[in-house]
């Protein structure tokens, strides 16, 4: 698992490089990816390192996942947005749909350990990435998981992911954007599905 850091900032190639850090050495690996953590791995993906046999994209984007008449919302973003903590409601609406309130408080906690300069910072990489023209250069077996009550990520996002990785099997699950943490047993089913396909 990579950590990203919580109380620095750090652009879309530096968290690559965090990524690659806390890679097997020498071992075949496969990269899972969720959300922001997206665009990290096609770029990955894009370099074709030799140890590196599949992606698994969750819940992410390749380009500015707001629908066209939202995008000015990114000029606006100042770290004061996320200085207050995140009432449950918000969590259950855009998040994690109707869970459990032990998942909803894992979520607040783990959203509450980042800066608001941090988490600011985040959502301003996610508006204004644009990873697409890499994923041409994407030369792997790739699984998507689109979650089918997703109030974050748009249509828009998977209708682009399906166009630029045509080759790529992609699947829609029930449940919100983190599908993860809501379906964990149902995504694992469909990554096991997916790595056993491979042959290895």
């Amino acid at each position: 698992m990579v950590r990203y850091p919580a109380g620095r900032t750090a652009s879309y190639p530096e968290l690559l490089e965090l990524a690659k850090e806390a890679a097997p050495k020498g071992r075949d690996f496969v990269v899972v990816a969720e959300s922001f953590s997206g665009p990290v791995a096609m770029e990955w993906g894009a370099q074709c390192p030799a140890n590196l046999k599949a992606l698994v994209l969750c819940c992410t984007f390749a380009s500015n996942p707001l629908p066209w008449p939202l995008r000015w919302l990114r000029l606006g973003l100042g770290s004061w947005w996320f200085r207050r903590s995140l009432p449950k409601w918000v969590i259950r609406t855009l998040l994690v749909g109707q869970a459990e309130d032990s998942l909803v408080e894992d979520v607040r906690n783990s959203v509450e350990k980042v800066t608001a300069e941090v988490l600011s910072n985040r959502v301003r990489l996610a508006l204004e990435t644009d990873v697409r023209f890499m994923l041409e250069r994407i030369d792997l077996p790739v699984l998507c998981l689109r979650a089918e009550q997703d109030r974050i990520l748009g249509r828009h996002c998977d209708a682009e992911l399906r166009r630029l990785l045509a080759q790529a099997s992609h699947q829609t699950l029930p449940g919100p954007h983190l599908l993860l943490q809501r379906r964990p047993t149902l995504a694992a089913a469909q990554v096991n599905a997916f790595l056993d396909s491979l042959g290895s």
